[in-house]
């Protein structure tokens, strides 16, 4: 598919697992076509986020804009909260995604501060998580797995 109309947003209608804690595909959803796309109108959601990558797609989260995933009150885990919480999923090609994050430009050419901490399982990291909500303007993702798991 041409970038225009790469992305395949289809609706989710339930989910499956046997290991919530295991990395969920596309698999994992029993969804249905919605619609194909421009990936670049995806930057302009507040409710998505990247779910998983592996060696041929990219899968993205689209939950209700009025349930924050990334919020600790919702769940601990980005990669759970959405998973559990995903309204429509869209899936685009690794292909295409460089192509998106070109569009979506460097983050250090903007006014954005960017800090990420690394933690292992079972270090407090929830804990440091939730005091970092509270600090104004701040975004927090708990435990995304997205760039660590296939």
């Amino acid at each position: 598919r041409e970038y225009e109309h790469a992305g395949h947003v289809v609706t989710v209608w339930g989910r499956s697992t046997l290991n919530l804690a295991a990395p969920h595909s596309p698999d994992n959803f029993l969804t249905t076509h919605s619609c194909y796309l421009n990936p670049t109108s995806l930057l302009s959601l507040a409710n998505i986020t990247l779910h998983s990558i592996n060696r041929t797609e990219a899968v993205f989260c689209i939950s209700n804009p009025s349930i924050r995933i990334m919020d600790s009150k919702v769940g601990p885990f980005l990669w759970s909260n959405g998973f559990l919480n995903s309204e429509k999923l869209v899936i685009l090609p690794l292909n295409h995604l460089k192509t998106l994050a070109q569009h979506a430009g460097n983050p250090h050419h903007t006014s954005l501060q960017i800090t990420m901490i690394h933690m292992t399982g079972r270090c407090v990291s929830t804990l440091l998580c939730q005091m970092f909500e509270k600090v104004p303007h701040t975004q927090v993702m708990s435990e995304p797995l997205s760039p660590s798991h296939p």
